[in-house]
């Protein structure tokens, strides 16, 4: 079991791309979550738990710029494990 943190840069914000995360991590069986960064609206931040395989899984489908977003950048850094229930949008 792999735990990340991931920030995501570009048009992010405010074209549904948190939704489609969300739905294609409840797909895959990625726990974790996803969320506006609240100082940028360049920037969502998220964390996803699961085998590496599918976290690749899920960033490849975040770099195929999902709906209208326009991915730019991703950062990853590993971070401890927690303990998720599911997978959820946070909101600020």
């Amino acid at each position: 079991m792999k735990t990340i943190k991931v920030k995501i840069y570009g048009k992010v914000q405010n074209v549904n791309i948190r939704a489609m995360i969300y739905q294609e991590a409840i797909k895959l069986e990625i726990k974790g979550y996803v969320q506006n960064d609240p100082n940028s609206i360049m920037i969502v931040n998220a964390v996803f738990q699961s085998e590496e395989k599918k976290i690749n899984q899920m960033l490849d489908f975040i770099k195929s710029n999902p709906g209208r977003s326009k991915v730019e950048d991703i950062k990853i850094e590993k971070i401890k494990s927690e303990d998720f229930e599911g997978f959820s949008i946070k909101y600020h």
